[in-house]
């Protein structure tokens, strides 16, 4: 904006899946991240790092692919705000770090647009 501000606005599709009902405005919404507490990994410090997703389908797709690996039919999918985790990552001492995982619409339209 001329002001130097800008507003982050969540997909429509992504605040119904963080539980908004059907046809909830977009603008004003809190920024849902979708993440599964088991597949927290070991990041490169050897601190606890935990995706998290900005788009619920990404989500979704990583938790059944982690479960089919490992067996385990009962991986759920949580959902925070962004604001909740930075919150939490400034708050509280032993939470894990995080890595946003960017949606793969997103990233292939990059990827088309760079001519890749």
């Amino acid at each position: 904006s001329s002001q130097g501000k800008a507003v982050l606005i969540p997909g429509s599709s992504q605040i119904r899946a963080a539980g908004a009902p059907e046809g909830a405005p977009s603008f004003g919404q809190k920024i849902p991240l979708f993440a599964c507490l088991e597949m927290c990994q070991e990041g490169a410090d050897g601190k606890p790092l935990l995706p998290l997703f900005m788009c619920h389908a990404d989500a979704k797709s990583a938790v059944a692919e982690a479960a089919a690996a490992d067996g385990d039919d009962d991986l759920q999918i949580a959902c925070l705000s962004l604001e909740g985790a930075v919150e939490q990552l400034v708050t509280v001492a032993d939470s894990p770090a995080f890595t946003f995982i960017a949606p793969t619409k997103s990233l292939q339209h990059i990827q088309q647009y760079l001519g890749r």
